[in-house]
């Protein structure tokens, strides 16, 4: 694929062309001068090498991946390569060297940082989902740049990328800095997509400083992009140190795309507890700050720092700060400083500095975040309600353009409002209107986008009623019945003989797999599966429970059950809960979801518990007519909970449905999916 110079923005340094932007992918390789083109899957980084005619050849590299109740569309990194020169006007140009390291534990990860100091070439460090713990450092006096990237997924050999910095973690155990980088001439530093906590010192520190008189005298850029940085404690500095200086020539660029920066403290009057965005010298840089959420971080009294500290010097120095969220900081959100001072559609309370341009623009509300009620703020959930004064109130056309993606990978400028018009949120995060739907007893569908999409039931001869529900690719769906039939929406009935388990009285949970085999439970925890038959003749009782409630699956061979009284049993482990986690007033639990942390279960009365966090709704959200909860449904952090009668009770937005949907001839609700 041949791809037009014009179409993306490139950064010359040593006679190397290199670009790291979020940019969209044309169908039809071998097409020259095209550029690119709509409609296609979105890649998070490219490698280019440079042709005098203005063509750049691409090869790149691209996947999909589903979960449950969701698209999620996962990020692929493209990365350049060719397997013989490029022959352009007469003249051989050889490809630009990327060396990639995949990295899957705290040695690894150190090990190619420091191999990349030295190493002759330029680095892409693919960093494994999971905890990482150290202080990890790269320190460089080479002109090459290195870029290091979280969230590919186990197994995969780092082809594959789920953009989410909650996946994968740089813990510094509580001392020393957890990140840092240092270069006087690479061209750039580019961290993106992680969670960096618990450092004794700064979180994350990236210097480009380059002192030289002679030969390569400016200093490269650094780019920080869909990270979490929280919890750092320092006496120089809590969360992010991103600088740029030039003692002879011009300094580089510091931008800072969809991060949350928030708990962390410093000790030093002098010092910024939240993030210092800076480039240094009499020929600045640009600072440019989009899409950011900072909060919660501390500064001691007297300082006249907190939140961020954005400043470009010199006589062209320019800050651009715009869509940022910088708010409930001590003592001061903002400090800016720099000739050219551009602020648009932010949320603060307080600044230090003022703006050149986009006064009006700005606002001063309270962000109504899901939960800031925990007393340590970098515990605080800081997606944002429904009603949140900073839906749909970003601006269309920052500098650099809008990210594609919201800090864990939900698509950007959508209508979070309901107006019908499209528009970017200011913060890190976008708030996403979640479209669901229910079943009935009797087979009816409701759906949150078109009302009923079922008007009449498929009622099964001998079946009193349906008992689950999954969506499938395309709009198809699948209905499980108590007697285990089901009812296919491309093919009607696919099972016309149910498959009865001796001394089990009906059916009460399905899930299908990646091959698209329904595998069904039983009440007495027997399991069928449309591919292999029954995969459990002897069922896993637990003491004390009557009969199974739920099913999950862990991956493609694995499974978890739920029981009645709140046991779990897992194919893999066999037991891992037994002592079942009651709730005071709940009669039984009723559904169960797999996340990053464990189960989480949900109780009749509507009270959910974690294996990973206990408790985490003290008080269950009742809905007046309703005795008790049918169904749970997870969107990362965010619970939905359906109650019998149709009501829906959403963690980020509260009730969401006031009228629940009857369908005549009902009884009541009894499973919830997400579209």
């Amino acid at each position: 694929m041949w791809v037009d110079s014009e179409t993306i923005s490139l950064i010359f340094k040593n006679s190397t062309l290199y670009q790291r932007t979020f940019v969209e992918r044309g169908d039809d390789a071998g097409d020259e001068g095209k550029g690119f083109s709509e409609g296609s899957v979105t890649v998070a980084s490219l490698r280019v090498c440079p042709c005098p005619e203005g063509g750049l050849f691409v090869s790149l590299s691209e996947k999909k991946r589903e979960e449950k109740g969701m698209m999620k569309k996962t990020l692929l990194l493209a990365t350049v390569f060719m397997v013989s020169c490029l022959f352009c006007a007469g003249s051989v140009w050889g490809i630009l060297p990327v060396v990639e390291h995949c990295v899957t534990n705290q040695t690894e990860l150190q090990a190619a940082l420091t191999t990349a100091e030295s190493n002759g070439d330029y680095d892409l460090i693919k960093v494994v989902q999971g905890t990482y713990t150290g202080n990890f450092t790269y320190s460089s006096g080479e002109g090459y740049g290195i870029t290091l990237e979280g969230g590919y997924v186990p197994g995969t050999s780092c082809t594959e990328r789920v953009l989410d910095p909650a996946n994968t973690i740089l813990d510094g155990g509580g001392s020393g800095m957890v990140l840092k980088f240092y270069s006087a001439t690479a061209p750039y530093i580019t961290v993106d997509g992680f969670t960096i906590q618990h450092g004794g010192s700064t979180g994350l520190s990236a210097n480009m400083s380059n002192t030289n008189s002679t030969g390569d005298i400016d200093s490269g850029d650094i780019e920080i992009s869909n990270n979490i940085i929280t919890s750092n404690t320092s006496t120089a500095g809590g969360g992010a140190l991103l600088r740029t200086s030039s003692t002879n020539g011009s300094s580089g660029n510091v931008t800072v795309v969809n991060n949350v920066i928030s708990g962390n403290t410093t000790t030093s009057t002098a010092f910024i507890s939240g993030i210092e965005a800076y480039s240094s010298s009499d020929a600045g840089g640009t600072v440019t700050l989009t899409n950011n959420t900072i909060t919660g971080n501390i500064n001691p009294a007297g300082s006249s720092l907190g939140g961020a500290y954005m400043n470009a010097g010199g006589s062209s120095g320019v800050v651009n700060c715009y869509n940022n969220i910088i708010r409930g900081n001590t003592p001061v959100d903002i400090f800016v400083g720099g000739t050219t001072k551009n602020g648009y559609n932010n949320n603060y309370t307080t600044i230090l500095g003022g703006w050149d341009y986009g006064v009006g623009t700005n606002i001063d509300a309270d962000p109504l975040f899901v939960d800031v009620s925990n007393p340590d703020s970098a515990n605080w959930d800081l997606h944002l309600r429904s009603n949140s004064p900073c839906i749909d109130a970003g601006h269309m056309t920052p500098p650099g353009g809008l990210p594609t993606y919201d800090f864990e990978g939900d698509p950007r400028n959508v209508d979070g409002d309901g107006d019908m018009t499209a528009a970017v949120d200011i913060g890190a995060d976008e708030y996403v209107i979640l479209n669901f739907v229910i079943l009935h007893r009797d087979g009816a569908l409701w759906s949150s986008a078109t009302g009923w999409v079922l008007t009449t039931p498929p009622y099964y001869a001998g079946s009193d009623y349906a008992r689950d529900l999954e969506l499938l690719e395309g709009g198809d769906y699948l209905i499980l019945h108590k007697d285990g039939a089901l009812y296919d929406s491309a093919g009607g009935w696919t099972m016309t003989t149910p498959p009865y388990y001796a001394g089990s009285n009906y059916a009460v949970d399905m899930e299908v797999t990646a091959t698209d085999g329904d595998c069904i439970l039983h009440r007495d925890g027997a399991l069928w599966s449309s591919d292999t038959g029954w995969t459990l003749t002897t069922p896993p009782y637990y003491a004390g429970s009557d009969y199974a409630r739920a099913l999950e699956l862990s991956d493609d061979t694995s499974y978890v059950i739920l029981h009645k009284h709140g046991a779990i049993y897992d194919s893999a482990s066999g037991w891992v809960l037994t002592t079942p986690p009651y709730y005071a007033g709940s009669e039984w639990v009723v559904d169960l979801k797999l996340d990053s942390e464990g189960s989480i279960i949900l109780h009749k009365d509507g009270a959910v518990w974690s294996t990973g966090g206990g408790w985490v709704l003290t008080t269950p959200p009742y809905y007046a007519g309703t005795d008790y909860a049918r169904a749970l449904e997870m969107v990362r952090s965010r619970y939905i909970i359906l109650h019998k009668h149709g009501s829906l009770y959403d963690a980020y937005a509260g009730w969401i449905l006031t009228t629940p949907p009857y369908y005549p001839g009902s009884v009541w609700a009894v499973d919830l999916e997400m579209q």
